[in-house]
C-alpha cells in the first residue's frame, strides 16, 4: 500500500476512529489502529503476535480491528462490490462478537 492509499483511508475514518487522551493512558491513534488492522487483514497475525509488534494489550487488539473494519465497510460501501462488502461484514462481525466475548 503506497503512503497515500494509506493517508485517504486515515482522512476516511479518522473522524470515526479518533479517541481522546485521559489523564490514566494515552489514546491509540488511527494511525496505529488502521495500521494495525490492515496487518491483521493482509497477514491473518495472531492477536499474540500484533500484542507484541504494535505494544499494544491483547484486549485492546481483538476490540481495535472489529471497530476499524466496521469504520472502512461503512465508508469504502460505494467503493465495494456487493458481494465483497458482504464478505467482509460477516468477517466484521465475527470479530466484534469475539471481543465483546473476551474470547482472546
Amino acid at each position: 500500500m503506497s503512503p497515500s492509499e494509506f493517508e485517504f483511508l486515515i482522512n476516511l475514518i479518522g473522524e470515526k476512529m479518533l479517541k481522546k487522551d485521559t489523564a490514566f493512558r494515552k489514546a491509540i491513534s488511527v494511525q496505529e489502529r488502521l495500521a494495525l488492522t490492515l496487518r491483521f487483514l493482509a497477514n491473518g497475525d495472531s492477536n499474540f503476535s500484533l500484542q507484541h509488534l504494535f505494544r499494544i494489550f491483547k484486549q485492546s487488539v481483538s476490540c481495535i480491528v472489529p471497530e476499524v473494519c466496521e469504520a472502512l465497510v461503512e465508508k469504502l460501501k460505494d467503493y465495494i462490490q456487493g458481494r465483497q462488502i458482504l464478505l467482509f461484514v460477516v468477517y466484521e462481525r465475527i470479530l466484534k462478537l469475539d471481543c465483546n466475548q473476551n474470547v482472546y
